[in-house]
C-alpha cells in the first residue's frame, strides 16, 4: 500500500468517525497537551493523518474538503509530504484554521475540536470568527483519531529526577516560598502551573518525556503558603526524589486533576491561559473559581538564572564547545574527499558530544544542511532528503546539548556557516553582513528595562542597509538543562519582556536565498551588568557570549569590518585558542590555531 494511499484511508476513516459522533468536521493542531515544539510520539496525530512532520501547523477536515496549514518556514517541507490530492496547502498565518473554516463550512456546521489542545483564548478567538457565519465548535472528548490509530505509541512514564540545588542555586521550597509570596501579592489562594519546564523548575526535578526535553509532563497545583499538588503517577516519583521534595508537594493521580480543580470553588486561582490547556480553564469556570489571568509566575524567576546556574551553564558550553571543535575540524579535513553528506554529519556531530561527560541527549535534532536545503531555517535531515556535500558551497550546521553532570549542566544551542571548496564572493558578502549584526547583538549596551525589540534592529541594520532580511527572529530565552527555547525576553520584532540579568538569550541573525543557500550565526549570550548607568540612573546591560567555537574566517571579508568589529572577532578567536590549546590533539591543535588567526 502506498504512502499516499495510506493516509487516504485514514482520512477516510476519520470522517465515517466524524458523522457517528454528530460532526461536520474537525480541527486538528500540531500540538500536546502542554504547549511546545516537542511533543510526545503518541501526539503526532498531525503526521499520522497526513505526513506532515513539521513542528508547527494543523489539520482541518471537513466532509469533503480539508487543508493542510503550516508557517511559511515549514512550506517547502509541506509540499513534499502532503499529498495535495487530500488537503489543500495553506499559510496558517494567512488563513488560520477559523478562516479557512469562515469560507469553507456551510452554515450550521459544527466542527469538532479536542480541550486538551487548545487554550481558552485560542478558543475564544476561534469563536469571534466563526460564530457570525453560523458554525459552532463543539469540545470532543477523547480524540477521535486516537480510536483509528491502533498502533499509537504510549505515552511516556519515564522516571523523575532530582536537579542538585548545588547546581540550581536554590532549593526548591525556596522556589516554592518566594511563589507563593506572589500569589499572596495577588490575592490568590493557588496558581495553577501547565508549563512542564515551570514545574521542573519549581520543583528541581527533570524527567525523559519528550524527545530533546527533559521534562516530566504533568500539572501542578501550588497553595499560596507553599505546598505544591502535582499530578502525576506516584509510580514515576522515587522515594529519593519524594524525600528531597518534603511533605509539602503531595502526589495527586493525573485523573484526580477534574475533581481538585472542582474544590476550588470560590477561590481565587492564578492561570496563565496562554499555557493551559481549555480543559483546565472550563473545569475552572465550571467550578466556580475566581479566576485570575496572568502569566506563569514561575516564568520570570526562571529565566533569571542564580549563579549557580550561569556557572553551571558556561561550563556546559565550554565542553559542548570542544566537541564543536572536533566537529569542524573533522569535516575540514574531510570535505575534500566528497564522501561526507548531512547525515553523516549530523550523527558525527552527535557522537562527538556523547564523549563528553554528562551527555543526556541533542537538545534538538541537529540541524544540517548544505546548498539550497539550507535555505530552510529549520530543515530537518534525514537519510532519504541528505545531500552529498561537495563542490563549492556553505554547510550550516545548527545543534545543540542537554547535560547533567555533578558540577555542570546545561542547554547548548549554535549555529556555524561553514565554507565548501570555494563558496561565492556573493556568499562571502551576505556572510559578513551577518557576522557584523550579530556582533552589533554582542556589543550592544543598553538600559534596564529595554526590550528585544529594541535590539532586534541592530542585528538586521547591516542587511537592511543592502535591502536584504530574514524571517525569523534573532534570538530566544534558552534554559538550564531545561528547553531549548524558554519563554521570557527574546531579541525579535514582537513584543516581549525586558531584559534582565541572568537571563540567557541566543544572538542568531542569519540570511537565506531560496534554493541557493542559507546562512547563520548563533551563539548564546548571558544578560549581565554593563558595570556603569545611563544619565538618567537607569543601570546599563550587556551581553556576555557564551558559546567557545570559532566563526568562519574563510567567509569574512575584513575590509568590510570596522576597527571595533574586528576587535571583537580577533578578541574572541583569542579567548577560543587560550581556552581550548591544551585540550587537543596535535592534529585538530594545529586546525583550531589556523581558524583563530587574527582578521
Amino acid at each position: 500500500m502506498t504512502h499516499d494511499r495510506i493516509h487516504r484511508q485514514r482520512l477516510e476513516s476519520l470522517r465515517n468517525s466524524l458523522k457517528t459522533l454528530g460532526l461536520d468536521g474537525f480541527i486538528l493542531p500540531r500540538m500536546d497537551a502542554w504547549p511546545g515544539e516537542f511533543v510526545r510520539a503518541c501526539a503526532e496525530r498531525v503526521a499520522w493523518l497526513s505526513g506532515f512532520t513539521g513542528s508547527g501547523g494543523a489539520l482541518v477536515i471537513l466532509e469533503n474538503q480539508a487543508t493542510a496549514l503550516t508557517h511559511s518556514l515549514y512550506t517547502l517541507q509541506i509540499r513534499r509530504q502532503v499529498d495535495p490530492d487530500l488537503f489543500e496547502i495553506g499559510d496558517i498565518v494567512k488563513t488560520p484554521p477559523a478562516a479557512w473554516l469562515a469560507t469553507h463550512a456551510p452554515r450550521g456546521a459544527v466542527i469538532g475540536y479536542d480541550p486538551w489542545l487548545y487554550t481558552a483564548p485560542q478558543i475564544r478567538l476561534m469563536t469571534q470568527t466563526l460564530e457570525p457565519c453560523g458554525i459552532a465548535l463543539r469540545p470532543v472528548e477523547p480524540n477521535p483519531v486516537d480510536a483509528l490509530w491502533l498502533d499509537r505509541p504510549a505515552s511516556p512514564e519515564s522516571v523523575v529526577e532530582i536537579f542538585p540545588d548545588s547546581l540550581a542555586g536554590q532549593t526548591s521550597a525556596e522556589k516554592r516560598e518566594k511563589i507563593g509570596k506572589t500569589l499572596q501579592d495577588q490575592g490568590a489562594h493557588a496558581a495553577l502551573i501547565a508549563a512542564p519546564d515551570s514545574i521542573a523548575w519549581l520543583l528541581n526535578i527533570r524527567g525523559r518525556d519528550v524527545p530533546e526535553t527533559p521534562v516530566a509532563l504533568s500539572f501542578a497545583l501550588l497553595h499560596n503558603a507553599g505546598p505544591v499538588e502535582w499530578f502525576i503517577n506516584p509510580a514515576r516519583v522515587g522515594a529519593d526524589v519524594a524525600a528531597v521534595l518534603g511533605p509539602d508537594v503531595t502526589l495527586r493521580s493525573p485523573g484526580s486533576l477534574a475533581a481538585a480543580l472542582g474544590d476550588l470553588n470560590g477561590k481565587t486561582v492564578l492561570l496563565d491561559e496562554a499555557r493551559t490547556p481549555f480543559w483546565i480553564s472550563d473545569h475552572l469556570n465550571r467550578a466556580d473559581a475566581n479566576v485570575k489571568v496572568m502569566k506563569d509566575p514561575c516564568v520570570l524567576p526562571k529565566a533569571c538564572k542564580t549563579p549557580s546556574e550561569q556557572s553551571a551553564m558556561i561550563e556546559a558550553h565550554r565542553r559542548d564547545g570542544l566537541a564543536m571543535i572536533r566537529l569542524l575540524a573533522w569535516i575540514d579535513r574531510e570535505a575534500p574527499s566528497g564522501r561526507l553528506d548531512e547525515w553523516s554529519i549530523s550523527e558525527r556531530s552527535i557522537a562527538l558530544r556523547s564523549e563528553i561527560s554528562g551527555f543526556r541527549g541533542v537538545s534538538f535534532r541537529p540541524i544540517v544542511a548544505f546548498g539550497p536545503n539550507a535555505a530552510l531555517p529549520h530543515y530537518r535531515v534525514s537519510v532519504e532528503s541528505s545531500l552529498s556535500v561537495q563542490g563549492n558551497g556553505i554547510l550550516l550546521i545548527d545543534s545543540g546539548g542537554q547535560y547533567l553532570a555533578p558540577d555542570f549542566a546545561g542547554t547548548t544551542d549554535i549555529t556555524r556557516t561553514i565554507a565548501i571548496g570555494a563558496p561565492s564572493m556573493e556568499m562571502k558578502i551576505r556572510n559578513t553582513l551577518v557576522l557584523k549584526g550579530h556582533i552589533a547583538v554582542a556589543t550592544a549596551v543598553f538600559p534596564e528595562g529595554a526590550t528585544g525589540t529594541q535590539i532586534d534592529g541592530l542585528a538586521r541594520a547591516p542587511l537592511w542597509a543592502e535591502g536584504l532580511d530574514y524571517l525569523h527572529g534573532t534570538g530566544h530565552g534558552v534554559g538550564i538543562y531545561l528547553g531549548v527555547h524558554e519563554d521570557a525576553a527574546s531579541i525579535s520584532t514582537r513584543e516581549n519582556e525586558a531584559f534582565r540579568p541572568g537571563m540567557i538569550i541566543s544572538n542568531e541573525p542569519g540570511y537565506y536565498r531560496e534554493d541557493a543557500y542559507g546562512i547563520r550565526i548563533e551563539n548564546l549570550v548571558l544578560v549581565q551588568d554593563a558595570g556603569r548607568a545611563f544619565e538618567d540612573g537607569r543601570r546599563a546591560l550587556g551581553f556576555k557570549t557564551i558559546t567557545t567555537v570559532p566563526i568562519d574566517r574563510r567567509l569574512i571579508l575584513s575590509e568590510r569590518l570596522n576597527a571595533q568589529e574586528r576587535g571583537w572577532i580577533n578578541a574572541y578567536h583569542a579567548e577560543i585558542f587560550a581556552l581550548y590549546r591544551d585540550a587537543l590533539g596535535a592534529e585538530d591543535l594545529a586546525w583550531l590555531k589556523t581558524v583563530c588567526a587574527a582578521v
